[in-house]
């Protein structure tokens, strides 16, 4: 199986790693977080602003391989603060709907890699 390295247009590009791997008909999405394809941080201190970038975020990565929210299967979450898994909700169904949305992991950690940032989100996708 051919394994294909992908750095979309709009995301952040780290030389370290790729925002987008496919592997077959499988598309790993590495962690998004909430900034700008020049690595800033958006929304500082608005979970839901800051929620709402990596659901778009996750959506730029998905373009890059012709998919969309709906061929997302599994997502993990890290929050700081388990108070904001309400917030979340709100804006996940928002971007995922309620029909037949990805599964779903929450974790709560300390920090992520900037103090600016209040959750990350890596998903899963499979698409034709």
């Amino acid at each position: 199986m051919k394994k294909e390295a992908i750095h979309p247009a709009g995301l952040f590009k780290r030389p370290f790693y790729c925002n987008v791997v496919k592997a077959g008909d499988t598309v790993y999405i590495a962690g998004q977080v909430p900034r700008d394809e020049n690595g800033n941080a958006v929304g500082a201190g608005d979970f839901r602003a800051q929620t709402e970038k990596v659901c778009e975020n996750l959506q730029l990565a998905l373009k890059a391989v012709a998919a969309t929210l709906s061929d997302v299967v599994s997502t993990t979450v890290y929050v700081t603060n388990m108070a904001y898994i309400s917030t979340f909700t709100e804006v996940f169904t928002k971007y995922f709907g309620t029909e037949a949305p990805p599964n779903l992991t929450v974790v709560m950690v300390s920090s992520l890699a900037s103090p600016d940032y209040l959750l990350e989100m890596q998903a899963i996708a499979v698409i034709d």
